[in-house]
């Protein structure tokens, strides 16, 4: 067994058991296993784990399958990353699918402001290296049904940051205390709710996939064929 596809195994491992353990972590209430996110990680641990121990016939098949290929392992990592890439862009798409069908309706602004936090910077972890990273934080009241619900959520399922502070003054401008602000809310439980979708989720998770597509072609040998 080769170095890379020792290291291969190990992390499809690693991952598998992460997470998992992001689904146990999320799964507060049986509702939120059955939200696409979770789903998709449970597949993707599945299957890493899977592949973990299924790699030698898997490599023996890519040896087979594509006798041009540069390296069986790069091609089995590719295709892999460029398959999670995928599952992950896909779980999106059914949130933003999803979301778009719950009801609008139109709240109280009742707090607004920008956080800030410093994180590691990636790529220089060992050295310690951080960078602040700056976001909208806003609270909202709504109603719904005669009953009244507090919502903070602006994108379900994306982190919204920046090392610059200008996109969340800008969005603390346009929502100050006591303005109105349309959100929509989960139909099934009125107090999950949020103020935008998420196609920034959308996006990159299938640019991802498109690049890890194109490598997995090229190391393959799919180009150089006669």
């Amino acid at each position: 067994m080769s170095e890379l596809q020792t290291t291969i195994n190990g992390l499809a491992i690693a991952v598998g058991l992460l997470l998992a353990g992001a689904v146990v972590a999320r799964a507060r209430h049986l509702r939120d296993v059955a939200t696409p996110l979770a789903k998709i990680a449970a597949v993707v641990g599945v299957v890493a784990l899977a592949v973990s121990f299924g790699m030698p016939p898997l490599l023996a098949w890519v040896d087979r399958a594509f006798p041009n290929a540069e390296s069986a392992d790069l091609v089995v990592l590719t295709g892999g990353l460029a398959l999670v890439s995928a599952g992950f862009g896909a779980s999106f798409v059914v949130d933003v699918l999803r979301q778009r069908r719950w009801p609008k309706t139109h709240g109280e602004v009742i707090s607004a402001a920008v956080e800030h936090s410093k994180v590691l910077q990636p790529g220089r972890a060992p050295s310690g290296a951080t960078m602040t990273l700056y976001r909208p934080a806003v609270a909202y009241r709504y109603a719904v049904a005669g009953r009244s619900y507090e919502g903070h959520c602006i994108v379900r399922g994306v982190t919204v940051g920046s090392q610059s502070s200008d996109s969340a003054e800008r969005f603390v401008r346009r929502h100050p205390v006591g303005s109105t602000i349309e959100l929509r809310y989960d139909p099934r439980d009125p107090a999950q709710s949020t103020l935008e979708l998420p196609w920034l989720g959308v996006v990159l998770p299938w640019l991802l996939a498109l690049f890890f597509t194109a490598l997995c072609a090229s190391v393959s040998g799919y180009f150089r064929r006669p």
